[in-house]
């Protein structure tokens, strides 16, 4: 049977999962490989399926051309399900992607790899938009090591109100090793930046801001990184037309939808 991936950027989502309707409606998977929070569960409510996969990946790369990927550092690709009724069907996909020669496997806290992920992109990414600066860079800078473990505190803040269980113990010396360990990177949020193109802050920070205002907690470098690259982007996209997504149509239901409320 044919199974449907979803890559494209998070505000994208919406519009990727009505094209693929009729293969939804004809028997076919959906596995989610994105950044953000919540996507997953956009497709479920809008294609009106529980066969909907997440998956995130370590793996960096670039554009170089309409086409043309390089592939900038090799990573951990993980896939799982909100629902156990799936867990064949995540089984199959980590097959494929293993015998494509992906560095992959199943997790059954794809909420745990999510948040983790999101928490890492939170804490690096905002500060390479703003920066210009390659992963390496920032780890080198005491002043923005300092700015990257403020954001990931706070971002922390919200997964333990949450209850949420990270895949990691140490979520702080776990985002530092990833920047240094990918040091030659030129993170997406940057690269997207640099292209002119909307970036994905309203999925990654924007959204953790959304929750965050939800359960009553303040996160202010939070909030300027987020206010900050929002302004970088207005300088070449003329018409915000309410970049807000379907997602934010309020913070209690982004909760909802993130935690299948």
């Amino acid at each position: 049977a044919d199974i449907v991936f979803i890559t494209t950027k998070s505000y994208d989502t919406i519009n990727a999962a009505r094209e693929i309707r009729h293969l939804v409606d004809a028997g076919a998977p959906v596995v989610v490989l994105q950044n953000g929070l919540g996507t997953e569960r956009l497709v479920e409510r809008e294609l009106m399926t529980t066969r909907v996969l997440r998956a995130t990946t370590c793996m960096g790369a670039a554009l170089d051309s309409p086409g043309h990927v390089n592939m900038t550092g090799d990573g951990l690709t993980e896939v799982g399900s909100h629902h156990d009724e799936n867990k064949t069907i995540v089984d199959e996909v980590v097959g494929i992607l293993e015998t494509s020669g992906f560095d992959v496997r199943g997790s059954e806290n794809m909420e745990g790899v999510v948040w983790t992920k999101t928490l890492v992109n939170c804490g690096i990414n905002p500060v390479g938009a703003l920066t210009g600066l390659t992963n390496g860079e920032i780890y080198r800078s005491q002043v923005l090591r300092r700015l990257v473990i403020r954001l990931v505190e706070e971002t922390m803040q919200v997964v333990n109100a949450l209850g949420v269980k990270l895949t990691t113990d140490n979520p702080i010396r776990y985002t530092l090793g990833t920047a240094k360990a990918t040091g030659d990177n030129v993170n997406s949020m940057l690269q997207d930046i640099r292209a002119r193109k909307r970036t994905e802050i309203d999925y990654l920070t924007g959204a953790v801001l959304k929750i965050a205002e939800d359960l009553g907690l303040d996160l202010p470098a939070s909030q300027t990184v987020y206010a900050l690259v929002k302004a970088l982007e207005s300088r070449y996209i003329e018409s915000q037309h309410d970049q807000v997504s379907d997602m934010f149509l309020s913070s209690q239901e982004l909760v909802q939808v993130i935690m299948g409320r």
